[in-house]
């Protein structure tokens, strides 16, 4: 075994930086350390294995590693054979492909809405048994595994451009069956169930996959058929959770009842309101919306608020825009244009097709109308803008207000110092005002008022 030689710190480090001299015959050994030399300890050497693995040894590890990774692979592969021999099973008990239970375990569902590519096999099949069993009654109808069997020899005639017809004209038959109406009742049914399905299955599969909740309700749209809504939900708990947080007791039936009367009634929430100014109110949260959206949108200011009563001003002479095509006959605040439907039906018609807006107008023309309404504010025609009044403490550094009984001299530093005592008075009213306004939030919220709310979107 080869020694090894360490070299001292105190050779390694600068002359500066050096560790207690060795003591000498002209320094006696108990002199004390100067304080200025710094004492360096001598660095560990990191600690080595003892006991190597021999390559004998490490031979045996590797043979370890690969009997257990074959084992593993032994037990997947008997696992996949059971499920290939499991789903043989079930396709013959149910009367399925065996493609279709793979599917379903490790697709989650997925291939079932994508679907498979189109094969020229199975176009034929289709035309072909439909051919068969054209003039046929339905109880002597062929199956498509016989006929498969029977014309098994005309598929392998057909050449390329026959297969890539019939691949064509199929894909267009699947289309229409995917997005053509359904006739009958029973028909329609089977589609929403069969659908529904496919959801579950696709919001199943990517719970799995990802760790997900999800909810979602299917009503009918028509009073053609008759359907309860359906309801699903990714866990039973998350609708007991809905039930308790949102604050209008939430209960799946009247939900699904609610939107199913809104589906019927052609997806209008005017035709489902029940009175007049329910209406009336919800065509005016309509108009301003759209008035709001179109004025942000031209003035590129996400905070623009529509102004009727200084609409010269705030509105014309700051964005250089105006109004056309407005059809009530008056021009106020919407919260002022009264009940009658049909004036805010044909206001909300005009702003949604576009002959109601915003448009951009010339410096001349802000200028012409700036001195029109300058005149006709002179000659009384109209009122003149009103101006926001000016605080009473503006200009005045505001601190802290204190509570209690607070000295003379801090509220005449308060109002400025030459303030009067009517203007006291009306400092010491402000902040009694601003005490009960104080106490009044805090009871609120000790009751419960102002307290965030959980709310539900469906």
């Amino acid at each position: 075994m080869t020694s090894t030689h360490i070299t001292p710190a105190s050779q390694l480090l600068p002359s500066a930086v050096t560790s207690k001299p060795a003591p000498s015959s002209t320094t006696p050994s108990a002199a004390p350390t100067p304080a200025s030399q710094i004492t360096v300890q001598p660095m560990k050497q990191l600690a080595k294995n003892q006991n190597p693995l021999t390559g004998e040894q490490k031979k045996l590890l590797t043979k370890e590693r690969q009997r257990k990774q074959a084992e593993i692979d032994d037990d997947v592969d008997a696992l996949f054979d059971q499920i290939e021999q499991r789903t043989k099973e079930l396709g013959e008990k149910y009367g399925r492909k065996q493609r279709y239970f793979l599917d379903r375990i490790f697709n989650g569902g997925v291939k079932a809405v994508n679907g498979s590519k189109t094969s020229a096999f199975n176009a034929w099949a289709h035309f072909k048994c439909e051919q068969v069993n054209e003039d046929l009654p339905p109880h002597q109808a062929v199956p498509l595994l016989e006929v498969q069997e029977r014309y098994i020899n005309e598929y392998h005639q057909l050449t390329g451009e026959d297969k890539e017809r019939l691949v064509h004209d199929f894909e267009l038959i699947k289309e229409t069956r995917k997005r053509g109406p359904r006739v009958t009742a029973r028909g329609k049914i089977q589609d929403i169930v069969h659908t529904t399905k496919q959801m579950e299955e696709l919001l199943s599969g990517l719970d799995s996959r990802v760790g997900i909740q999800a909810l979602f309700c299917v009503v009918r749209s028509s009073s053609n058929f008759a359907m309860k809504p359906r309801w699903y939900f990714t866990s039973p708990d998350l609708e007991r959770y809905l039930e308790i947080a949102v604050r209008k007791k939430f209960e799946a039936k009247q939900v699904g009842a609610l939107m199913e009367a809104y589906a019927v009634a052609g997806g209008s929430v005017a035709s489902v309101l029940r009175t007049s100014k329910m209406k009336a109110d919800w065509f005016k949260a309509l108009i301003r919306d759209k008035v709001t959206e179109l004025l942000v949108e031209i003035s590129g200011n996400e905070h623009a608020n529509m102004q009727y009563l200084n609409y010269e001003r705030d509105i014309v002479q700051k964005y250089h825009i105006k109004m056309v095509g407005w059809t009530h006959e008056k021009f106020v605040n919407v919260s002022e244009l009264g009940n009658s439907l049909e004036p805010l039906e044909k206001l909300w018609n005009a702003l949604k097709n576009g002959t109601c807006k915003f448009v951009k107008i010339s410096s001349t023309e802000v200028a012409t109308r700036q001195e029109r309404t300058r005149q006709a504010v002179v000659a009384g025609e109209v009122a003149a803008p009103k101006q926001r009044k000016i605080r009473k403490d503006k200009g005045i550094a505001k601190g802290r207000r204190k509570r209690g009984n607070t000295k003379d001299g801090d509220n005449d530093k308060s109002s400025g110092g030459d303030s009067s005592s009517g203007s006291e008075g009306e400092g010491e009213e402000g902040r009694d005002g601003e005490s009960s306004r104080k106490r009044a939030k805090r009871g609120a919220r000790s009751h419960g008022v102002g307290r965030p709310r959980c709310f539900s979107a469906f």
